[in-house]
């Protein structure tokens, strides 16, 4: 049993196209004080220092990527707090694999919420750490190299410049169409070489899912286990542009399932770490366990 002040809220005002913004409008009135961070006005680190003592657990509003973060900030800590994903984000994937809903940010979702924090069991996911040339990041959900990631990088550097048209999860996932539509199935073999083989020659893509809910509900590979200590890669064809943007249905080939991962970039490539997309400097990269993250799951 968890006693509702013994959790904390972290919210992402920028994610579901303001709907963080409202959320955050709402809790003001009901959850004042330390237990209520807004990342945009400071770190989360500093929040979670000023807290009078340990919380018990973490209610994250944002999408995949606030996960990512908040794992991260977390990863060489003795005892994490568990996360209770509030679905905000385009995929949400993390949410979904876990059981909880997307909800429009009222005082009656907020109350549903209380009202299921006694009923909460804990879930543990492998937490993976992926080293690069002069940097770090964590996974825990998935990880994408080549068509996707590239999809995704267009989508966000869209999304930056032009705010004001993403105001809401439908709509982002229509832009991630458009970009879809948009991106050429371009290879990725003579970049790219994994644990020192080459790589089909058909292969636009690479995928490790980590949880078996990727790309808005897609399920590359049902024996997926998210806390076995393996982790699948997938090796992605050609024929995906609008399923990468949008669908569950996905062909995917697996490559391995593996406890760690080498792979070698020869040049800038896109690559995208649990909703997070980026340019990867040319370099090796490894990518090995880090422990585990604790999430909540309804036991209702």
């Amino acid at each position: 049993m968890l006693s509702w002040m013994k959790w904390g809220f972290v919210i992402n005002r920028l994610s579901g196209g303001g709907q963080g913004r409202q959320l955050m409008a709402q809790l003001q009135a009901v959850w004042p004080g330390p237990l209520l961070c807004d990342l945009s006005q400071g770190t989360f680190e500093d929040w979670y220092a000023a807290c009078n003592e340990p919380l018990e657990g973490l209610i994250t509003a944002g999408g995949d990527g606030t996960i990512h973060w908040l794992s991260h900030a977390m990863r060489d800590w003795p005892q994490r707090p568990l996360l209770l994903p509030w679905p905000m984000g385009t995929g949400t994937d993390c949410a979904k694999f876990l059981g909880w809903p997307r909800q429009k940010p009222t005082q009656l979702a907020i109350q549903a919420i209380k009202d299921r924090l006694d009923s909460v069991v804990e879930r543990l996911v492998d937490h993976w750490l992926i080293t690069g040339p002069e940097w770090q990041r964590s996974l825990i959900n998935y990880m994408s190299i080549g068509l996707d990631a590239r999809i995704a990088l267009a989508f966000d550097r869209g999304r930056k410049r032009a705010p004001y048209l993403h105001l809401s999860p439908e709509i982002n996932k229509m832009a991630y169409a458009i970009h879809g539509l948009g991106a050429r199935s371009t290879p990725i073999g003579h970049a790219l070489r994994l644990n020192g083989e080459s790589l089909p020659d058909w292969s636009c893509g690479l995928v490790w899912c980590n949880i078996s809910s990727y790309a808005g509900g897609a399920v590359l590979s049902k024996s997926s286990d998210a806390h076995d200590g393996i982790l699948d890669c997938h090796a992605l064809g050609p024929l995906l542009t609008l399923a990468s943007a949008l669908g569950p249905w996905r062909q995917a080939h697996t490559l391995g399932r593996a406890a760690a991962y080498e792979f070698e970039l020869s040049e800038p490539t896109a690559m995208q770490i649990d909703g997070e997309p980026l340019v990867a400097k040319p370099g090796v990269y490894t990518i090995q366990q880090c422990g585990t993250a604790r999430f909540a799951v309804s036991a209702e």
